[in-house]
């Protein structure tokens, strides 16, 4: 054995190790994870939120996926994030064949806060739904998304419900 694998490096390398697992161990036992529920009766009103910056290869998708939602009370809202790109021109041309999108021009960012979190505190102050679900540029929904967010949410009792989408690479 080289003198590099010393007896303390060993020792401190399983210590390290067994942290890893007790970590791992105690998050399967104590994460909770939404069962499918079924479709509450009286569907609250949804605002959809996407912040976006520069993203012209990924906006249209995004939006035309979730315009194909199956859930029957919402509003899109999407934010151009100051864009240098088409991003505002594909948004507004959606935007004149959809009723349910609205497109937000940004306001510069102030002091305090910018970036994502600039993005999405001026959509939802421009958000009329009783659910908020944000959701990035770059992301496909399936037609069954939002009623399966809002089903589980609902049916969770929860404040607060993030997914983790499947990612497709």
């Amino acid at each position: 054995m080289s003198t590099y694998f010393t007896h303390d490096l060993i020792i401190h390398l399983i210590i390290f190790q067994l942290v890893n697992l007790v970590i791992i161990g105690t998050n399967y036992l104590l994460m909770h994870q939404a069962r499918r529920h079924a479709p509450p009766a009286d569907v609250p009103f949804v605002s959809v939120l996407i912040p976006a910056r520069n993203e012209e290869l990924n906006i249209a998708q995004c939006v035309r996926s979730l315009l194909a939602q199956n859930y029957p009370h919402l509003e899109i809202l999407v934010l151009d994030d100051e864009s240098t790109d088409q991003t505002r021109h594909i948004l507004n041309d959606l935007a004149k064949k959809h009723e349910k999108l609205d497109v937000i021009v940004g306001k510069p960012a102030q002091d305090d806060v910018a970036g994502k979190n600039w993005a999405c505190a001026q959509l939802a102050e421009h958000a009329r739904g009783d659910l908020l679900l944000f959701t990035d540029a770059d992301t496909v929904h399936a037609p069954d998304a939002l009623n399966q967010v809002v089903a589980a949410l609902l049916g969770e009792d929860a404040d607060l419900l993030t997914g983790y989408p499947r990612q497709i690479l």
